[in-house]
This record gives structure tokens, sequence and C-alpha cells, in this order.
């Protein structure tokens, strides 16, 4: 599936090499960013929304950005070893593609996984919620405009696009009850 943050247009992955390999991913350049969700890969979709929502924001809108990092390491322990194993097992890469900025885009990269895993969670809207309304709004809307952008699939991806409605729905609602 991939969502469209401005436009918000959603379609389903078709590549088969994509679908075997790509759970996630931003995209953004100018003022258009999308998201690209894989749903055969295991992940739930609002874990996808949730990881890849963070690195949008993180490139678009720092300011906002900065304020989920301080709600997002309430849950983290950047000293337990789950940390340091996600640590290790991305360093060589993200060193070879980030040279001195690697500890930075992995401490990122592990913040959009934390917030995959609590997207869900009340206790994230919640402390959102306080910490910054205009930005618990702003993910709000984008979802729900991710959600109409998921009807009139037919065929075999309709599946698919109720799956990710319900999922996402899930998550407004987890929201909403803050």
């Amino acid at each position: 599936l991939k969502v469209n943050y401005f436009k918000v247009d959603a379609s389903i992955i078709t590549d088969e090499s994509l679908r075997r390999s790509l759970r996630g991913a931003t995209l953004t350049t100018d003022d258009i960013g999308s998201i690209w969700i894989n749903d055969e890969l295991g992940n739930t979709v609002h874990f996808t929304i949730g990881h890849e929502t963070y690195h949008y924001l993180k490139r678009t809108f720092p300011a906002l950005a900065a304020d989920l990092d301080r709600v997002l390491d309430a849950n983290i322990k950047w000293n337990s070893p789950e940390y340091r194993a996600f640590y290790e097992a991305h360093l060589e890469g993200y060193s070879a593609a980030h040279g001195e900025d690697a500890s930075a885009r992995i401490a990122d990269e592990y913040r959009a996984f934390v917030m995959g895993e609590v997207f869900n969670e009340a206790s994230f809207w919640n402390r959102l919620q306080r910490k910054n309304p205009g930005l618990f709004q702003r993910v709000i809307g984008y979802l729900s405009r991710v959600i109409s952008s998921f009807t009139g699939y037919k065929g075999k991806y309709k599946t698919a696009a109720t799956r990710a409605i319900a999922q996402i729905e899930e998550v407004l609602d987890t929201a909403s009850s803050v």
C-alpha cells in the first residue's frame, strides 16, 4: 500500500521483488511524502504506519519531531540489551551510508521502531496529547485521510485495504479514548 501524505492516495505494491523485501519506506522530496506499506510481510499496518510516520515527521517537521522524540524517549532504555543489539545490527550499514551521523540515524530508526510498537497504545497517545496537542491533532487528521484513501479497492486488493482501514480505525479509537 502506498500513502501520499498530502494528496493521501493509496495503492498496493504489486512489484513482486518489492513485496519480498520491503516492509515499509518513507520517501520525501520537497513537499511530497509517501509511505509504502507491504501488507504481506507480517507487520501490522498500524506498526508500519506508526514507524513510517515517525520518519516523515522527522524529515518534514523537525520541531514537532523533537517533541515526539521526547514522548518516545519515555519508552526507551538507551542502555538496554535490546537497544545495544539493535545498534550493533545497524552500525555497519548506517556507518557506510551516513558516516559520522550513523549513531544519530540509528537512534532515530530505533525511535521509529518504538513508535510502531506503541502506536496503538493509549499511554502513547495520552503523552503525545499532553506534550503537543497540535502534533496529536496533525497525526489524527493524517490517519483519517489515510482511511479514506483506502476505499474503492476491488478484487484481491480489497481485502488488504479493508484490513488496513480496520487497523487504522483501531489506532484512531485508541487515540480518541485519551
